[in-house]
């Protein structure tokens, strides 16, 4: 399996099994509150719930922004 990266202007990790890696990455970086963003649709299905269980499970502070529509616009980013 192999991961991706993607820089801009920081690293996006992405791919299979990307998501198991993010506590560590969080960790290596010395991150504890995490801020997911994504949109409604995403933040409603099972998965997305295990992704933030498995952050709250370890120990760090997450929010979800889940406001941003499929394609954001810049006064979504603003």
């Amino acid at each position: 399996m192999n991961h991706l990266t993607f820089s801009f202007p920081t690293t996006i990790y992405f791919g299979p099994g990307t998501r198991q890696k993010l506590s560590g990455s969080l960790t290596t970086e010395r991150k504890r509150c995490p801020l997911l963003v994504t949109d409604r649709g995403i933040s409603s299905l099972p998965f997305f719930e295990t992704i933030k269980n498995s952050l709250k499970k370890d120990g760090f502070k997450t929010t979800v922004f889940s406001e941003v529509l499929g394609n954001p616009v810049t006064s979504q980013v603003l």
